[in-house]
């Protein structure tokens, strides 16, 4: 997991197709409607509009790709758990790149996402975002990019 600002993302990402990336993001804000942006096979951007909630229901991993998590407007929690901190509940789904969770222990990690920061998300990272950030839920305007995981080998 990486949690940094999302202007530092040349401390962690060294492959030319990061700088594409975040390029692409530089062309999105708040007013960008949903749906996905920029596919090609090392990844793709999707642009979400929802409501915080106090307790969200999906926890969930990947295995082939790695999210890229940024605020374009509202701010969010997501919590990470620990392998011990979770049980399956929907088997891996390869079309979907998706497992399902159910805690049975309290997160080890909260993370505070602001449209000045990213949260980067990796294979082992058990997730539960759309967290209410401070004390009331709140429409948010989030960017996740999908990355495949072959990129971070690339050079």
């Amino acid at each position: 997991m990486i949690y940094d600002a999302i202007n530092h993302w040349e401390l962690y990402f060294k492959n030319p197709i990061f700088r594409e990336i975040f390029n692409n993001l530089k062309t999105l804000d708040a007013q960008t409607p949903d749906g996905i942006y920029f596919a090609c096979e090392q990844y793709q951007i999707r642009v979400m509009t929802y409501q915080t909630k106090e307790i969200p229901t999906i926890i969930e991993s990947h295995q082939k790709e790695v999210d890229i998590h940024v605020v374009l407007a509202g701010e969010e929690r997501i919590k990470l758990f620990g392998r011990k901190d979770v049980i399956v509940t929907t088997p891996y789904n390869a079309e979907k790149d998706c497992q399902l969770y159910k805690a049975v222990n309290p997160p080890v990690i909260d993370l505070h996402l602001t449209p000045k920061n990213m949260a980067v998300l990796f294979p082992q990272d058990i997730h539960q975002p759309q967290f209410i950030a401070e004390t009331k839920s709140q429409t948010i305007k989030k960017v996740v990019v999908k990355v495949k995981e072959f990129v971070f080998g690339e050079h």
